[in-house]
């Protein structure tokens, strides 16, 4: 599932079936390139975004700050293929 950040619409959730979500987000305020960008902007791109692990509504571990492309590709698969029972290894 995929779910759009309605803030501002600079970010989104992906959900599995193992129980895990990612959210990546740039909005303004986000810890990425565009931290101190205007609040009232929209549909802004960034070169790096804010990345949380989130399992039963909960963050697992620190937000991810400052995250190129290529890290956060490297988060989703760790997540997608994460079991509940193993130990959470996502960077």
């Amino acid at each position: 599932m995929f779910k759009v950040n309605s803030r501002h619409g600079s970010g989104f959730v992906m959900s599995f079936n193992n129980g895990y979500s990612v959210s990546i987000q740039w909005s303004p305020g986000c810890h990425c390139t565009n931290l101190e960008a205007d609040a009232n902007s929209i549909f802004l791109s960034s070169n790096t975004a804010e990345v949380a692990v989130i399992f039963n509504g909960v963050i697992i571990g620190d937000v991810m700050k400052y995250r190129t492309p290529e890290q956060i590709a490297t988060t989703i698969y760790n997540v997608s293929m994460n079991e509940r029972n193993r130990t959470e290894v996502f960077e």
